[in-house]
């Protein structure tokens, strides 16, 4: 047993040294390697400066530019054209790349590739900026060096968008299909960034706004079918910094972003000079076009025909009331129209929105304050919106290491809305399609006169829209409350620690009414028919989100560029509803729950929810044209 103990720990003393060895061979083959850099690197930068004369000129008319500005990325060298467009500038590297710009022209980035003379051409910038700076998940990078994948706009003053999605469906909408969830202001759009594949059952991509995760609510059902809520809806567009559209976050944000990532940045002061901007916007929409309809003389002949083939005799059929052409019936003018029921429930619709805005600050803070006011009369009679918002953002320099970033808000929203989309019984846009045209929206007098109110729910058991307009009490009030809170330390020229903090308030109220007699009764299971139906629904969404995150930069030398962070973020969700609804007043001037409807329902939701990531992301650039970038992120 002794001899064999003694073998083994040979054999075992035996793999050590071999692996040992192994690993000393490895370490001086990294070594060499790294000598090797080191020499190629001082090699290139004992290279001697050589001098590129240059033109820079029109990309269309060919006419010189004069003043424009250029420098060497990286560099040091600078220079700047004379009034024939020429410059001459020193580089000391023969694929070096210089960073060109001028005023009314899109900036330009270009590689001599070890040419002496060279000619620039500069497009204008009413066309798309390709070398541009856009926001990132970390800050800002240059568009040159990000993946196709990654699209931004930036000038947003002359959108007549409402909301943010909105204006992603303008001004961005070659890269996110987007499809009008319905014409009902600030509503919003669907947005689908990577196709319909989801590992949450969620095609919606990640909303992030000024850094800090949005709860998008994509499961949180109104009681007004065919409305959605839509939380970006709280953030005025002109605010709006940017919005950057990146189709591949999963590696920073998790599972979350599978479906792409939206990150919205709001604007902040950037210098201390004081300005004030005064926005007003006035826009029109015009009454929809919808599907051509039958009008009275061709439903008539219409329901004819469908009566013909139920078995009635002829007399019988010309015994139907709207059949029977006897004008001196009492109700020859009921059912002897020509209505088109469009013009009975749409309008044209009108917004306004106003805005003020004051930046700027001194050596110790900056900051922006905005308020505006938002109103819409919608395409269908009786709804409307206004809303009414408030943001502060807020930069302190609170010492030579600390720096403060502070955002708030405050929105209010206020909705009349009706039910939208295809609903045999509530919906006013559905009933105009498929209401008879020979009937009226009014009733009539034995004598044949008509009034001013409304006709009940008529012989085909279809509603009256124009009453479901006038009598529904369909409202929304919605408030939220945001601050956010990013102290930053700079504990060193390449490092910095910063935990960003937030909290978001979200309480939305809804009440809504199916009027009685003008809308067909639903039978429901365990009441009977339900002839009218009072619903009360509150929302209240509390959000803590928090992201610590160090951050390391460092620029080694004129070709070694690396940028990393590593940080951990937590998020906590809570979500409370409360609903009740009755049935059965009988009436349209009773419309309280208590008291007045029997078969009261109650029901609410509290939806806890915590997640927690860890993250990293790595960049290196070499000469700024190779590019290396690892990620990796962890959900729990």
């Amino acid at each position: 047993m002794y001899n064999k103990l003694i073998r083994t720990n040979m054999k075992v003393d035996k793999y050590i040294f071999v692996k040992n060895r192994n690993l000393r061979c490895l370490g001086i083959v990294i070594l060499l390697i790294f000598c090797l850099h080191l020499n190629v690197v001082r090699a290139v930068n004992k290279e001697k400066t050589k001098t590129v004369t240059g033109l820079v000129r029109d990309a269309h008319t060919k006419e010189p530019i004069s003043a424009a500005r250029i420098s060497v990325i990286h560099g040091k060298a600078s220079a700047t054209t004379d009034e024939k467009g020429v410059f001459k500038i020193d580089v000391s590297s023969k694929t070096a790349f210089l960073h060109v710009s001028a005023f009314e022209y899109n900036v330009r980035e270009y590689s001599i590739q070890g040419k002496d003379s060279i000619v620039i051409d500069l497009y204008s910038d009413i066309f798309t900026n390709y070398y541009k700076v856009i926001d990132g998940y970390n800050g800002t990078v240059d568009n040159s060096t990000l993946p196709a994948s990654a699209k931004e706009a930036n000038d947003l003053s002359k959108s007549s968008a409402i909301s943010a999605d909105e204006a992603i469906q303008t001004e961005l909408g070659g890269d996110v299909r987007t499809i009008s969830r319905s014409g009902v202001a600030g509503i919003g759009a669907s947005l689908f960034i990577r196709g319909l594949n989801s590992l949450n059952l969620n095609a919606q991509p990640l909303f992030i706004v000024d850094g800090v995760i949005l709860d998008n609510l994509y499961d949180v059902k109104s009681i007004h079918e065919g409305f959605f809520s839509n939380p970006l809806d709280n953030i005025d567009v002109n605010d709006i910094e940017s919005i950057t559209v990146m189709k591949d976050g999963a590696s920073i944000y998790g599972s979350k972003a599978a479906n792409g990532v939206v990150l919205i940045k709001t604007k902040r002061a950037k210098d201390m000079v004081t300005k004030i901007s005064l926005n007003m916007m006035t826009g029109i929409t015009t009454i929809p076009s919808t599907i051509p309809v039958m009008n009275g003389n061709d439903y008539k002949t219409y329901v004819t025909n469908i009566l013909g083939t139920s078995g009635l005799t002829n007399d019988e059929i010309s015994q139907q009331p709207y059949l029977n052409d006897n004008t001196a019936r009492s109700t020859y003018n009921i059912y002897h129209n020509n209505t088109n029921w469009n013009n009975q429930i749409y309008q044209t619709g009108l917004t306004n929105s106003y805005s003020i805005n004051v930046s700027g600050g001194d050596e110790k803070a900056l900051y922006y304050f905005s308020m505006g006011y938002t109103g819409n009369n919608g395409v269908v009679k009786s709804t409307d919106m206004q809303r009414y918002n408030l943001r502060w953002n807020a930069d302190v320099n609170l010492s030579k290491l600390i720096t403060l970033s502070i955002n708030t808000l405050y929105s209010n929203i206020n909705r009349k809305l009706v039910d939208d989309g295809v609903n045999n019984y509530t919906s006013p846009t559905w009933l105009s399609l498929i209401k008879s045209p020979f009937l009226s929206p009014n009733t009539f007098t034995s004598l044949g006169e008509k009034t001013t109110g409304y006709a009940f729910t008529d012989v085909f058991n279809v509603g009256n829209p124009s009453a479901i307009i006038d009598f529904s009490n369909n409202t929304l009030k919605q408030n939220t409350f945001n601050i956010g809170l990013k102290p930053v330390l700079h504990f060193s020229p390449v490092f910095s620690l910063s935990e960003q903090f937030n909290y978001n308030l979200n309480k939305t109220t809804e009440n809504y009414y199916r009027p009685y007699l003008y809308t067909t009764p639903i039978f429901i299971l365990g009441i009977g028919n339900s002839y009218n139906e009072r619903i009360n629904q509150v929302m209240r969404n509390n959000s803590l989100f928090s992201d610590t995150r160090l951050n390391f930069e460092k620029q080694f030398d004129r070709f070694n560029r690396l940028t990393a962070f590593i940080g951990t973020r937590y998020l906590f969700d809570y979500y409370e509803s409360d609903y009740i609804d009755g049935h059965n007043s009988l009436s349209n001037s009773s419309t309280d729950l208590v008291g007045s409807f029997t078969n009261l329902y109650t029901s609410g939701i509290n939806d806890l929810t915590k997640s927690i990531s860890n993250y990293m992301n790595v960049d290196y650039s070499y000469d700024n044209r190779y590019l290396l970038n690892t990620a990796m992120s962890i959900d729990g």
